[in-house]
């Protein structure tokens, strides 16, 4: 088999990968870092809910946006948020996206943690409908929110999507370059796959690195310099900003991706990887990933 096999088996709705480092969950763990705090933060909803428990729903909390005091209105968003969060699927009544759509057209010049809450809160509901608004807040002034609009819009699942999102490739921000990378992962088709390539010039590391595993995460090898750079300890320590943590994730992600791949070129560097690398998970990891190519014949 070839490094760039060009097939859907990774594809948006395709087969699931095989266990271990063959998750590609992993992924999604590298570099959107902006977002996978607030992620975190949403998690804090079930905090407060645990001991904070009271009997309000969806348009309780609706209403607390509309009219509550500073504090209590992002702290609502916050809650609101959290909720859609932990009821995604549930059918979505016309009536209250119909009444968050308008709060959030006007929260515009409002508390940015509002806007934000809201943002991630439509992301959950991932409900065709509310577009629009994402595409809006996409160029919202709030960097954060701008972020937030992004995923929200990436998740919307809809045929077509990833028109929305390959322009963001050249966003002159590199969080949004980086995350349109990402979620492009998820959205295959000629025009993605012709994105992620040039991503893979970009001058920004994080965004040539998410370029590059959301290619391999696609079937396509076009990305298999940069992933080898990204097994190279030497040229990870010119990074300053990562942390040993970082890095091992890092080469982890590559090792996922080499192996999905089936990149018999790099196979001896995985076995060197296996052999001495300092990290027992990442040695773990390079196992597994040889074990992939002797799966694929």
């Amino acid at each position: 088999m070839t490094e760039n096999r060009g097939t859907d088996s990774h594809s948006g709705n395709g087969s699931a990968a095989p266990t271990g480092i063959g998750s590609w969950v992993d992924f999604a763990k590298l570099f959107i870092t902006p977002f996978l705090i607030a992620a975190a933060a949403i998690g804090m909803f079930f905090f407060f809910t645990f001991f904070f428990t009271d009997s309000k729903d969806r348009y309780d909390y609706l209403e607390s946006i509309k009219i509550g005091g500073p504090s209590n209105r992002w702290h609502a968003a916050f809650m609101l948020s959290g909720i859609i969060r932990s009821d995604q699927g549930k059918p979505v009544e016309d009536r209250f996206l119909a009444e968050l759509l308008s709060i959030y057209k006007n929260a515009k010049n409002d508390d940015p943690r509002i806007r934000r809450y809201l943002t991630l809160a439509l992301g959950h509901l991932k409900d065709p409908r509310s577009a629009q608004s994402l595409r809006e807040a996409t160029n919202d002034a709030d960097d954060e929110t701008r972020l937030y609009a992004l995923w929200s819009l990436g998740k919307l699942g809809y045929p077509e999507v990833h028109r929305e999102v390959v322009p963001f490739l050249s966003d002159p921000d590199p969080g949004m370059r980086k995350l349109a990378a990402h979620l492009l992962g998820s959205m295959r088709s000629e025009e993605t796959l012709n994105g992620l390539r040039l991503a893979l010039s970009d001058p920004v590391d994080d965004v040539k690195w998410n370029a590059a595993l959301s290619l391999a995460k696609l079937g396509d090898g076009s990305g298999i310099e940069v992933l080898s750079l990204m097994l190279d300890r030497e040229y990870l320590g010119k990074h300053q900003s990562m942390d040993d943590l970082l890095k091992e994730n890092t080469i982890r992600s590559a090792l996922i991706a080499v192996g999905n791949l089936n990149a018999r070129s790099l196979k001896e560097r995985l076995e060197v990887i296996r052999a001495s690398d300092p990290s027992m998970k990442v040695r773990q990891a390079a196992i597994e990933a040889l074990e992939m190519f002797d799966g694929n014949g």
